[in-house]
């Protein structure tokens, strides 16, 4: 079964733009449910923090190499 997806401008500075996904069926973005889900939640709190500061962050200074750790093989160049 195919979903139709739409991908939706979230925040954007000069050095970068924040993008997510939403399904056509619920009309709220991925990191609406993420943030919905996690911004209260104890257990998680310090993860959610992190995680919010380093898109601050992106979102401040660019998307830099060093915020995205390296996958796959050495030499096949693909990051996560």
């Amino acid at each position: 079964m195919k979903k139709k997806t739409t991908v939706e401008l979230l925040n954007e500075s000069e050095k970068a733009s924040l993008y997510s996904i939403s399904f056509e069926m619920d009309g709220t973005t991925e990191f609406e449910k993420f943030v919905a889900e996690f911004e209260m939640n104890a257990t998680y709190n310090r993860d959610y923090q992190r995680i919010i500061a380093a898109l601050q962050a992106i979102l401040r200074v660019g998307a830099l190499e060093r915020f995205f750790r390296p996958e796959g093989s050495i030499n096949d160049n693909v990051k996560a």
